[in-house]
């Protein structure tokens, strides 16, 4: 978004189970970020959600073997959809995944702000790749039929000159 704000992770309880999925309800700007004012973008009643089912988001391997760090107390602001840290302060059962919630088909100037998510459907760099080495194969595989045709050749001037 380009100025400073959050996310808005909410979990979505689901009907007729004791279980939640977590939802990216958007992003909300630092002025509207506080706890307090949260509360400011509930959907009371029965909702459908409509978006990008995401893996959860686990911190970085590191020093600390990748293990989030317990927390004592509740928090409120994280860095990841770490759907494993997030499960200790959610009194439902959560899903492993998390919902990116689709923009709504208004003007798109509500808070909070939704966009889509970029996927890179392009070959990237494995076409390129591809090519490199069925070149490499090709250069050696002609190589090879070079030494082996100078090696006989050899065996024909060798054979005819001992004749």
């Amino acid at each position: 978004m380009g100025a400073p704000g959050i996310h808005l992770i909410a979990p979505l309880r689901i009907e007729g189970s004791d279980r939640a999925v977590l939802v990216d309800r958007g992003w909300v700007p630092e002025a509207e970020a506080a706890p307090e004012r949260w509360s400011q973008f509930d959907e009371p009643g029965t909702v459908v959600v409509t978006g990008f089912l995401r893996l959860s988001q686990p911190p970085p391997r590191g020093r600390a073997g990748g293990k989030a760090a317990a927390s004592p107390s509740f928090q409120t602001g994280w860095y990841r959809v770490d759907i494993p840290a997030l499960q200790a302060q959610t009194p439902y059962e959560l899903l492993p995944v998390y919902i990116l919630q689709a923009p709504a088909d208004d003007d798109g100037t509500h808070l909070p702000y939704r966009s889509e998510p970029s996927f890179d459907l392009s070959d990237g760099p494995h076409l390129g790749y591809a090519i490199q080495w069925f070149l490499f194969a090709l250069i050696l595989g002609g190589g090879y039929l070079r030494y082996v045709s100078g090696k006989e050749q050899d065996v024909l001037e060798n054979s005819t000159c001992n004749s």
